[in-house]
């Protein structure tokens, strides 16, 4: 339910007063309920030495305004009311379905209701005494000044797949930085959750880091936001083949995995103290779980390949803008491109030279600039099998940069063509000398990030 003048505000779900008695879960079951006190004093007894008896209460009397209640908003519901917050604004438009399972804190019988009023039916189970205000039409223009005004923090996790979406998202912070208040945001792109912090407490603090202003907003697509506010410096190795088929238009939705958005309830919680107890934080924090249990020799390795990758959809992109169909863009940091020219060497190729030959040693890869060649493999028994045609944007040979294996197909120019070289050599000079890029390539693949 939304509320109305009519409505206590603050306080929309069902709460109980401060005594003792017989309460009634969402089950049905009747439970013994102690005391306000006493059951706050249990919730929160094994907090006890590593939380203060003051942070506590600090965060017990926050009002935390969690704005989209789905995979990234809903994940921080029920670890902020288990670390021990009580007041909670709630506002999603969005109904549970059924493909939602997978990452969002629903269950079989909460399918069609609304996300947040959801949350203000069960979360009563972990602590009766909380507050919960639904709003079911979400962040609007309408209620956002409101909505803001009365948040000692704010959780972004609203939607970015819709435009009217990312209106919405825009209002948010609109008012935040008009208000002064503090706002996480979560983006959770494969196994990499990224959080920026937009302390807009603070002066020097732009709106969205400057990256979107209102000139945007009209005919802004997602992809065109994603691009703009996340770089793609920080997209993880297994999400840069989706946002390719995404920028072309072989795919529609984006991949989400639960692991990823749930380390975002870690991260709230954690910051949702520091935040509110007006402790110094990073602008930004990252978790990626894939990168983190890989091997340490996996990590150093992929980066050449994501190199690779991010140059080629890069490049896609470029082009897209170009041609007027991509709208906001945000390209690789000019520092990283200005240390990785001085290791890639462009070649010109006529029709009919081979570029790579099966079988050789391989020691480089090729990102193609201009014109189209053939990639062929050969039995023994025939002249070759054309296997792909590559063209302006494509790359091959990425594996040479990860293994010592021989070449496995030979590739010719098909018309005069352009390449962009980069040797193994190269590449590990380019990790070893470049700062910049150093930072950026190696602390992506080493720590994370956010890239």
């Amino acid at each position: 339910m939304s509320s109305t003048e009519n409505q206590p505000r603050g306080l929309l779900s069902a709460t109980r007063e401060s005594n003792a008695g017989i309460h009634r879960l969402s089950n049905g079951y009747e439970v013994y309920l102690p005391s306000h006190e006493e059951l706050y004093a249990e919730l929160t007894l094994r907090n006890r030495g590593l939380i203060s008896h003051a942070e506590q209460e600090v965060l017990r009397r926050a009002t935390i305004l969690v704005a989209g209640c789905g995979a990234v908003g809903g994940a921080t519901v029920e670890p902020l009311l288990r670390a021990g917050a009580e007041h909670f604004i709630l506002a999603e438009p969005g109904t549970y379905e059924y493909n939602n399972a997978n990452r969002q804190n629903m269950r079989i019988q909460d399918i069609g209701k609304n996300k947040a009023a959801a949350f203000a039916e069960k979360m009563p189970d972990i602590n009766p005494y909380a507050q919960f205000e639904v709003h079911t039409d979400g962040i609007t223009e309408a209620n956002v000044a409101d909505l803001v005004s009365r948040a000692d923090l704010i959780i972004d996790g609203v939607d970015v797949t819709e435009p009217p979406a990312l209106q919405a998202k825009f209002a948010l912070h609109r008012e935040a930085k008009r208000l002064k208040k503090p706002v996480v945001g979560g983006y959770d792109i494969a196994g990499a959750q990224w959080t920026p912090i937009y302390d807009y407490r603070k002066p020097n603090q732009k709106l969205l880091d400057g990256k979107i202003t209102e000139k945007d907003l009209p005919g802004l697509t997602p992809m065109g936001f994603l691009s703009k506010v996340i770089s793609p410096l920080k997209i993880p190795i297994e999400m840069i083949p989706e946002i390719e088929r995404q920028i072309i238009g072989q795919s529609a939705s984006m991949p989400q995995l639960g692991y990823t958005a749930l380390q975002f309830g870690v991260l709230v919680v954690r910051l949702a103290f520091d935040i509110l107890l007006d402790r110094p934080v990073k602008k930004n924090a990252i978790i990626d779980v894939n990168a983190e249990v890989r091997s340490t020799k996996d990590r150093i390795s992929l980066a050449g390949k994501r190199l690779a990758m991010l140059y080629v959809v890069n490049n896609r992109m470029k082009g897209l803008k170009r041609d007027g169909r991509l709208g906001v863009y945000s390209p690789l940091d000019d520092e990283t491109f200005s240390d990785l020219k001085p290791y890639m060497q462009e070649q010109n190729w006529q029709p009919g030279d081979v570029i790579v030959r099966q079988g050789d040693a391989g020691d480089a890869f090729y990102v193609i600039v201009d014109g189209s060649v053939s990639v062929e493999r050969s039995d023994g028994s025939n002249g070759g099998q054309v296997l792909a045609q590559l063209s302006k944007g494509d790359y091959f040979g990425e594996m040479a940069l990860l293994s010592d294996e021989p070449r496995n197909a030979t590739v010719k120019a098909t018309t005069a063509c352009r390449t962009l070289t980069m040797t193994r050599d190269a590449f590990d000079q380019f990790l070893e000398g470049s700062r910049a890029a150093a930072k950026q390539i190696t602390k992506t693949a080493e720590d994370r990030q956010p890239t």
